[in-house]
């Protein structure tokens, strides 16, 4: 199996592969449509809507979405332990 993480933080993002950093960089915030609130924005899992609706095909396990972001070492925690020993010790998460 492989692990993938991304994470964002404001307008910086970092992908990490295996719990190894393999890109980061600066993202903008869409453009919304006039009087939609950013907070209603939808997530898309696995839809690449920038490049023509073009959607992941394959299996999924374990998808994870945190209302805040990790940092290096818990990515790479994460990805050796797995998300329920990492979720068991990460003070910020509450079950």
């Amino acid at each position: 199996w492989q692990h993938v993480a991304f994470v964002r933080k404001e307008d910086e993002v970092a992908i990490y592969h295996n719990g190894q950093p393999v890109a980061q960089g600066i993202v903008k915030q869409p453009k919304l449509e006039e009087g939609k609130d950013p907070e209603e924005m939808e997530i898309m899992v696995g839809a690449a809507i920038v490049s023509g609706h073009a959607f992941y095909v394959g299996l999924m396990d374990d998808f994870v979405l945190l209302d805040y972001a990790l940092d290096a070492s818990q990515i790479k925690k994460l990805a050796e332990e797995g998300w329920e020993k990492f979720a068991a010790s990460d003070p910020k998460f509450k079950k």
